[in-house]
């Protein structure tokens, strides 16, 4: 017993441990993937506000920094942030991120953040006034509208490089267009004037002064883990529902579909392995091993189409139904109930999930079982006159069920992550397809959700794989 609670209380340390570096590591990968989230969330929100006049893009604008707020994107992104003495701690309250990252760029060719700081609001202020010139074409007056055309994108270009060259040649086109603007005039002389600044106050040597920044607990990182903490994942990017919500109606179909797989997989996989070796050698297990070998072999996407084509189309068999689950749902019709009504849409699935497991896990089983039987103890229980079914029941088939058990830690979180394949051929509601469209719409806070549960599945499947082999093999001891 104290052992057991000593193995039970260091996994569950590891449990802690790696889940934090798995949330660590997916969460810093999302920091560097193309797009902006705001943008994408603000996108559906703000509808006819995205206009050409001043009012609707300031509109706009309020709208961004509002939501950008409340996913607390103006915050730092983790505990500690590993920097140099040029850059500053507040860069990312910088809310676009190109902008941000054109800053960094500044700062790392210069060094002077305080000489880049005013020229960067100085960008913004002649942001402001070009924005509220008109550029809608006229027939009266096209030389106006087309003139504040190219004015507002010099200046945008202008927030989006950081080459000298195409900086210098950006500022002589606004001195060039707005030479005669009396209103502008003045801000584009100082904008090169600031911009004059920061070559002439460089300081680049700061860049290799390594600095290191805290910001405690007042970060991204550590709000999402809180709320995680509470079973609370967060909303998606991409409808602002509950992401738990998503899971828990997702959830049920992935549990029945890959629980019944591996359930299949066991159940058939074993005896099919002990059967091929026990008839090693003969015509039996040459066939047996050949169409275990080509199942194996064949692509679960292009099973699955070849299923959809053949068995659930009105011009060949038309078997099964093609796609989804019907109108069933389990919070009408309860979870036992509404699966029997859909058994039908799940055959196919779950055979796609289990063909390949079992192909691979009986080969497992045979290899390992031809191994064992090799052993000297076997050739004695033999000699000894048992009969064959008993030298393979009780004596050769716990030693080969071990790396059988072994692989059940690596099919276990498929109860969570579920198959993608499987349910996006057949447009199942489960956590695989919930994954991968998540993954294509950039939705990372559920791709967020979907990872720490397999993590967890995963530590989880090999806990039960080490009780297992105490159960199997009674000379292996927990420590």
């Amino acid at each position: 017993k104290n052992a057991l609670f000593r193995y039970l209380l260091q996994r569950l340390l590891l449990l802690i441990f790696t889940l934090f570096a798995v949330s660590v590591v997916v969460y810093g990968i999302s920091l560097y993937a193309p797009g902006d989230p705001v943008e994408q969330l603000l996108q559906p929100q703000v509808g006819g506000e995205t206009g050409n006049n001043y009012a609707s893009r300031a509109a706009r604008e309020v709208n961004y920094m509002a939501l950008r707020h409340e996913l607390h994107f103006d915050l730092p992104n983790f505990y500690i942030a590993i920097s140099n003495a040029a850059r500053p701690d507040t860069l990312y309250k910088i809310p676009r991120p190109t902008e941000r990252e054109n800053l960094e760029r500044l700062i790392d060719a210069h060094g002077n953040w305080q000489a880049i700081q005013i020229y960067y609001a100085t960008i913004k202020l002649l942001q402001k006034a070009v924005e509220q010139l008109p550029t809608q074409l006229s027939a009266t007056d096209t030389a106006s509208a087309a003139r504040s055309i190219a004015l507002k994108n010099n200046t945008n270009d202008l927030l989006l490089n950081y080459d000298n060259n195409t900086i210098q040649k950006t500022l002589a086109n606004l001195n060039r267009i707005a030479e005669k603007d009396t209103s502008l005039i003045s801000t584009i002389h100082s904008l090169s004037t600031a911009y004059t600044n920061v070559l002439a106050q460089a300081t680049p040597y700061k860049t290799a002064i390594p600095r290191l920044i805290w910001y405690g607990s007042q970060n991204r990182y550590h709000l999402w883990l809180m709320g995680v903490l509470r079973g609370d994942f967060g909303e998606s990017y991409q409808d602002r529902h509950p992401i738990s919500d998503t899971i828990s109606e997702r959830i049920a179909w992935t549990l029945l579909i890959s629980g019944i797989s591996i359930l299949l997989t066991y159940l058939i996989s074993i005896p099919l392995g002990i059967f091929s070796a026990t008839k090693r050698g003969t015509r039996t297990d040459n066939w047996l091993t050949t169409l275990l070998f080509a199942l194996h072999s064949l692509p679960s996407f292009w099973v699955a189409t070849l299923l959809v084509i053949f068995l659930c189309q009105p011009d060949y068999l038309n078997w099964f139904p093609p796609y989804g689950l019907g109108n069933k749902t389990i919070a009408a019709d309860g979870f036992w109930q509404t699966a029997a009504q859909c058994a039908q849409h799940l055959i196919l699935p779950v055979f796609v999930v289990t063909y390949t497991q079992i192909a691979f896990l009986s080969r497992q089983m045979r290899g390992g079982l031809l191994q064992t039987l090799s052993a000297d103890y076997i050739r004695t229980a033999h000699a000894k006159g048992l009969s064959p079914n008993t030298v393979v029941q009780k004596h050769a088939f716990r030693n080969a069920i071990l790396p059988i058990i072994t692989l059940f830690a690596n099919i276990f979180p498929s109860l969570i992550a579920g198959s993608f394949v499987a349910e996006s051929v057949f447009t199942l509601p489960g956590m695989g397809r919930l994954a991968y469209e998540a993954i294509q719409t950039h939705d990372y806070p559920t791709v967020f959700a979907v990872v720490l549960l397999a993590a967890f599945m995963t530590i989880i499947g090999y806990i039960i794989a080490d009780l297992l082999y105490v159960a199997a093999d009674p000379r292996i001891r927990l420590r």
